[in-house]
């Protein structure tokens, strides 16, 4: 049994632990012969089986494709997702949606990667009630998500250790604009209004001197006509937003002499989620 799970972006610049989108970038997991490996699929899946009050089999769950590893893709989502489906498909469907998202709330701590990782698209999440809310809005299928990648990893507790205790009321204010305005732009498709979309004063001020060549990588991506440009999730990973595809080999020359063996990705919005393949 395998299930493929797409790799996500959490925050698209303002919406700081609420936005979250879908990449057509995946990773499989899959319940092999063998003695349980300490991963956080299998953590996953185990706890699943915890919940339900069922015995947890003795399996592996392998992981592999194509999403790096703590560089804010959403690479633990997807380890995590994986492995609750797994554990559901395998009990014969047993949870609902609203539970698999709960567990994975639990182990994950946050809502922005997990709920496009389990539905696909782009998700406003909250807590209510201690319960995982979302809403979707439809992405402008002209969006090109260009990704650049370094070789060195970002941890999500590093990059929240950055951040400082205390936020001003013009920053807090600054943000709800543009995250208001990021979700009008993608309903109406106004690719005028996104240009100051994805500006950010909550977190990204702070997160992007962690990652070194950043201003590099914004440069070039500027200097080819992207729309805006956005740290993806917690960092390292940086993602340029185009309604045209640039070409990607122009963009890879471009940043070749810079540090940390940096590659260009391009992706387009997974709509589907979570599929057992």
């Amino acid at each position: 049994m395998k299930v493929r799970v797409p790799a996500s972006t959490a925050n698209i610049g303002p919406g700081f632990d609420c936005f979250g989108l879908a990449l057509n970038i995946y990773d499989y997991i899959e319940i092999v012969e063998g003695e349980p490996e300490d991963n956080l699929a299998y953590r996953s899946f185990k706890k699943a089986f915890q919940y339900a009050g069922i015995s947890a089999p003795k399996v592996m769950c392998s992981i592999s494709g194509d999403i790096p590893s703590s560089r804010g893709l959403g690479s633990s989502a997807a380890c995590i997702i994986g492995g609750l489906s797994l554990a559901n498909k395998y009990m014969g469907d047993i949870l609902s949606e609203d539970e698999i998202l709960s567990l994975a709330y639990e182990i994950e701590g946050h809502p922005d990667n997990i709920v496009p990782a389990l539905k696909g698209g782009f998700h406003i999440s909250y807590l209510a009630d201690g319960r995982i809310k979302s809403t979707t809005v439809k992405v402008p299928e002209v969006l090109n998500f260009v990704i650049f990648i370094p070789d060195f990893k970002l941890s999500t507790e590093d990059a929240r250790r950055a951040l400082p205790q205390y936020l001003t009321y013009n920053d807090a204010v600054y943000n709800i604009s543009r995250a208001a305005i990021l979700v009008k732009s993608f309903i109406t498709s106004d690719i005028s209004l996104m240009k100051d979309a994805f500006n950010d004063k909550l977190h990204q001020v702070y997160r992007f001197p962690l990652v070194p060549g950043s201003q590099e990588i914004i440069n070039v991506l500027e200097d080819h006509g992207c729309i805006g440009h956005f740290l993806s999730g917690s960092g390292s990973s940086i993602i340029g937003v185009f309604d045209k595809q640039p070409v990607l080999n122009d963009l890879q020359a471009e940043i070749c002499a810079l540090e940390h063996n940096w590659i260009v990705k391009s992706a387009k919005l997974d709509e589907i989620g979570t599929e057992i393949i």
